[in-house]
């Protein structure tokens, strides 16, 4: 009679070798990233501050159409939603939910990033850039309507 072998007399399997490509995505994360970030710093540091402010103001619009263009369909869809209540099936809530989840998601990325874009525009109006000066971010929190201040894109201060 054979006697099964369960696996003790076998040898370590060996790993497979990781691929190239993955190691040269590693490579560009972690090079090319701070590279970049480096040489934004050194694209804006050498510009007068009219030129920066006229690029903050136009960033910030980027930012705050992309907040309210998927923040309002948000609301919308959700107001459909509650409307229709039990005539949607289990299926649809999933899909509508993770439509709404996507679209919040979307949302909260240009709020934030519309109020990182407003505090660089309030240190350039105040000019006040370091903290001594107490141009920091919660000095911006505490002396400014800042969720106004994004929300409105600075139409209202």
């Amino acid at each position: 009679m054979k006697t099964e072998s369960r696996g003790r007399d076998r040898l370590p399997e060996e790993r497979p070798p990781v691929p190239i490509a993955k190691r040269a995505g590693w490579f560009a994360l972690n090079v090319l990233v701070p590279v970049s970030d480096i040489a934004q710093v050194g694209r804006y540091t050498g510009l007068p501050a009219s030129t920066l402010y006229r690029h903050y103001r136009f960033s910030l619009w980027i930012w705050w159409g992309l907040m309210w263009l998927t923040a309002l369909p948000a609301i919308g869809l959700l107001l459909m939603l509650v409307t229709a209540g039990g005539s949607v099936s289990p299926t649809g809530w999933l899909r509508i939910g993770s439509v709404l989840l996507v679209m919040g998601l979307l949302s909260a990325t240009g709020f934030v990033q519309a109020l990182g874009v407003n505090y660089r525009l309030w240190q350039l109006d105040a000019q006040r850039v370091s903290a001594s000066e107490q141009g920091g971010f919660q000095a911006f929190l505490r002396e400014t309507r800042w969720c106004r201040r994004v929300l409105t894109a600075g139409l209202r201060r």
